[in-house]
């Protein structure tokens, strides 16, 4: 049966409760996140095949994950194990007119220390059928980037569709640090998600016309 593979950064979130400001807050809720987990989680509980790829610590707190990610039916069998840290963030979570806010401390993850040579990839992407990905990881280090550059190109080797959602984030890099490196990937990509800003801003599309009012 084929699958669908998802690789990224999942973290520890730590959320505000209440809707209270960070000021206001001496406790947090603990939960896991990440936009390519997150995908996997969803595709599994949809009875579809995910397996769900990164690189945790080799701590209790992965242990939880691992738990997690089984408990929702996702393959974690290639999940690497190394590094220093899980990366987490704050969310202080928003209400009526007041936007939600996030702080990350996610530098010097085990993630972003993953390396493509960490990964059995052909062994990953054997029976897969899509290879979902997202803007974030680039964004983390050099060797994401590169792990990025180079599972593509493998993927489309091995004749695997590669799924791609932009997700910009601008506490990671700059649009000027994004746009080159994530429009160099669009000739791989077979099924983009991306945004309104996603579209004027990195890829440059309606730049004559108002795309807000769509």
């Amino acid at each position: 049966m084929s699958k669908i593979v998802t690789l990224g950064e999942i973290m520890l979130r730590l959320s505000t409760e209440n809707n209270n400001r960070f000021i206001q807050s001496n406790t947090f809720r603990g939960d896991y996140g990440g936009g390519e987990a997150n995908v996997a989680v969803s595709l599994a509980n949809f009875g579809i095949k995910s397996e769900y790829v990164t690189k945790l610590p080799n701590n209790p707190l992965s242990d939880s994950i691992f738990r997690y990610l089984k408990a929702n039916n996702v393959a974690t069998e290639n999940i690497v194990l190394g590094g220093e840290r899980l990366g987490t963030y704050y969310l202080e979570v928003g209400t009526s007119v007041r936007a939600s806010s996030v702080i990350y401390d996610r530098k010097y993850s085990s993630f972003s220390t993953l390396d493509y040579n960490e990964l059995q990839i052909e062994n990953i992407l054997k029976d897969c059928k899509i290879l979902h990905l997202s803007g974030i990881t680039p964004a983390l280090s050099d060797s994401c980037k590169e792990l990025m550059d180079k599972i593509m190109v493998k993927a489309k080797e091995m004749g695997v569709l590669i799924s791609f959602d932009f997700n910009y984030r601008g506490k990671l890099w700059t649009l000027d640090e994004a746009a080159p490196i994530l429009t160099s990937y669009l000739p791989y990509v077979d099924i983009c998600f991306a945004g309104v800003l996603d579209a004027k801003n990195i890829m440059k599309l309606g730049e004559h016309s108002d795309l807000t009012e769509y």
